[in-house]
């Protein structure tokens, strides 16, 4: 089958070329056009409208090898700093490109309705924030717009999203982010889990610890198995 992928901000089409069992296998949008009645006989070919393509490709390649590969070919330095105008907060330098392709993916899964591979996103998220400590407060306050923009209520990765800002986050992080989240949602959520903290006298759980991880995957809200249980899946 043929994915094309039409991109608004160049006006360019981008063609792959692809197995759609693979794609069936875990994306139930790929798997609904699949199986959907045709009246066509010629190989079917799917359009995607403003889907970046390194975010698509890198879906692809998780896909096919079971690795999640959101650094750039090239090695990425440090984001530049304009002397002239610093950035408003901490947490826009830390927001490197490597997790800026994180977001996209994220984004993506979502949208083809793909729960193994937003499962692996939060996994390399948990994988990447051990990996850089030093400014994983500073990442904590911005994951949680990406989660609550491109998940539903009830969502255990909004839990991961809640855990990780209520370990990580200090007090002036709370107010900033106070005054600047656009999701309601998300900070009412932070107050009922520090409400079990403090009121309820609840262990806050470090989602940086442990090697389990599926407490915070979509899979259970769907009955189904971990995306770790079906293939050989590495980060």
């Amino acid at each position: 089958m043929t994915i094309i992928l039409h991109s608004s901000k160049d006006d360019v089409q981008h063609k792959y070329y692809i197995l759609g069992h693979a794609l069936a296998q875990s994306s139930t949008y790929f798997r609904g056009c699949i199986t959907a009645p045709r009246v066509s006989d010629k190989p079917l070919e799917i359009k995607l409208f403003d889907i970046e393509r390194e975010a698509f490709e890198v879906y692809l390649k998780w896909i096919y090898t079971g690795r999640l590969f959101i650094r750039s070919l090239k090695t990425e330095s440090a984001p530049v700093i304009d002397v002239e105008k610093q950035p408003e907060r901490p947490s826009d330098l830390a927001w490197t490109e490597e997790w800026g392709r994180w977001g996209a993916a994220y984004a993506l899964g979502q949208r083809l309705n793909d729960v193994d591979f937003k499962d692996a996103c939060i996994d390399a998220a948990i994988e990447k924030l051990r990996q850089e400590l030093r400014s994983a407060r500073h990442v904590a306050q911005a994951i949680p717009n990406i989660i609550y923009t491109y998940s539903v209520d009830g969502s255990p990765a909004r839990a991961f999203a809640v855990d990780l800002v209520l370990r990580q986050c200090t007090h002036a992080d709370f107010e900033a982010i106070r005054k600047e989240s656009a999701f309601p949602d998300f900070v009412g959520d932070l107050l009922v889990g520090t409400s079990k903290q403090f009121v309820m006298g609840m262990k806050q759980p470090d989602p940086l610890q442990g090697t389990n991880n599926c407490h915070y995957h979509e899979h259970s809200t769907v009955d189904a198995k971990c995306y770790k249980l079906k293939k050989a899946y590495w980060f």
